[in-house]
């Protein structure tokens, strides 16, 4: 349930990061497309997660998730011209790597503890 809670606010963020760009004075049509484009692949990533079943697809969209995140951190030197734009941009990078580490971790040791239990003996 938590696992769920998590993603949504990736969701969240991602939409966030979308809505920025329309908020903010970005300096630049590429800093703006950047955004928006990170923005979305954020949420994409974040929904596949939240209806996957699977453990491992769940992961697999966290790392994604977690390349947005950094990309964002990283992109801000493209964002030079508003600071509103740049703490934003710090503010939600850093709330989606954070997030989406702690979702790959639930989901590694989901897969874990799934093949550690198929392969005790029985009693």
């Amino acid at each position: 349930m938590i696992g769920r809670f998590l993603r949504w606010i990736n969701v969240g963020s991602g939409s966030l990061m979308v809505a920025s760009t329309w908020l903010f004075a970005m300096p630049t049509s590429d800093a703006r497309w950047d955004v928006r484009i990170t923005g979305a692949l954020t949420i994409v990533a974040a929904l596949i997660a939240v209806r996957s079943l699977n453990a491992n697809w769940s992961a697999s969209a966290s790392v994604v998730e977690m390349f947005a995140g950094i990309w964002l951190l990283l992109s801000t030197t493209f964002v030079h011209g508003d600071l509103m734009a740049v703490w934003s941009n710090i503010l939600l990078g850093l709330v989606t790597v954070v997030v989406a580490t702690l979702t790959y971790e639930r989901d590694r040791a989901s897969v874990r503890n799934r093949h550690t239990r198929g392969s005790l003996p029985e009693r």
